[in-house]
């Protein structure tokens, strides 16, 4: 029996960037999933440029590589959450992964990566392209570092209490949680935020384990985003939405304004010393990207 996996990309106006994202998709079923049914869904949160027409020429093309194909192409903009949650709605299999369309997958098997994390929270680091400045990366750098080190002393949900340290597109999520009816409920509270709740379902509601690994999966695009439009964007909504986490899970507020905020300090303080103490993040993701751009 063939072992099933669906891709879902995540779109807003990414005419520019969705081939690229394409073609990686289509490289890892070419190496890694002649073996697999690969079905693939793609989500579209009412992009104004030619995003949709691009994904349906390159589909004509390479329907081959897949199974199944879903398309859904929201009329009015739906907003992040339930543009993820209406893909995941239709998805049919247990085993997926969404990355917005101007991101891309590298070359690493995903698909054993996949297989390996069971019901586990696997989190690898990502390799940086696009518009991006040296302090973003070394931001980077020090929140997987953060996070690795509370792993090991058993404090991710402390750490995830005052700051949100994981980086959604390095995240590989065990599908079947996403697809409960009382997570599903939950989510679609939301219009603004996807990753945080997510984040602390998993690990206060279901007690995920996590599993953290430095080989990089995907390529991460600075200066632009999945992000959709927000007539109404601001700080307030965000800050009302984590009100909401916060309440539901009962933890304590951090929710002081950044400038006077102690636990940001704490925070960045701590960073800086698992960062220099075990400086070999930033080595090894220079390594490895080399090693995937070579391999492309």
């Amino acid at each position: 029996m063939e072992k099933e996996f669906s891709f879902i990309t995540l779109s807003y106006d990414h005419e520019r960037y969705i081939i690229d994202h394409l073609e990686s998709i289509k490289v890892l079923i070419q190496k890694y999933g002649k073996d697999r049914c690969i079905n693939y869904i793609f989500a579209d949160d009412a992009s104004m440029d030619g995003t949709v027409h691009v994904v349906k020429k390159w589909l004509e093309k390479n329907r081959s590589l897949f199974c199944s194909v879903k398309i859904i192409e929201h009329e009015t903009n739906v907003g992040i959450v339930k543009n993820l949650m209406d893909a995941i709605g239709i998805c049919e299999t247990d085993n997926y992964k969404f990355l917005g369309g101007d991101d891309k997958y590298g070359t690493s098997n995903i698909f054993k990566l996949v297989d390996d994390a069971g019901d586990r929270l696997w989190i690898t680091p990502t390799i940086p392209f696009g518009t991006f400045s040296k302090k973003q990366i070394n931001a980077a750098d020090r929140n997987f570092s953060l996070l690795e080190y509370a792993n090991s002393k058993g404090k991710v949900k402390q750490l995830m209490g005052i700051k949100n340290i994981f980086h959604a597109p390095g995240v590989f999520i065990p599908g079947k949680y996403l697809k409960e009816k009382q997570f599903v409920k939950y989510i679609r509270e939301f219009h603004y935020i996807e990753d945080y709740p997510m984040w602390h379902y998993l690990l206060y509601e279901k007690n995920v384990d996590i599993v953290i690994s430095r080989q990089p999966y995907i390529y991460y695009r600075y200066g632009s985003g999945v992000s959709t439009k927000k007539k109404e964007d601001s700080f307030s909504p965000y800050i009302e939405e984590r009100k909401r986490i916060f309440n539901r899970f009962q933890l304590k507020m951090y929710l002081y304004p950044k400038i006077i905020n102690p636990y940001a300090y704490y925070i960045f303080f701590l960073q800086c010393i698992i960062w220099l103490k075990y400086h070999v993040f930033s080595k090894k993701t220079q390594k490895n990207s080399a090693i995937l751009e070579e391999r492309e």
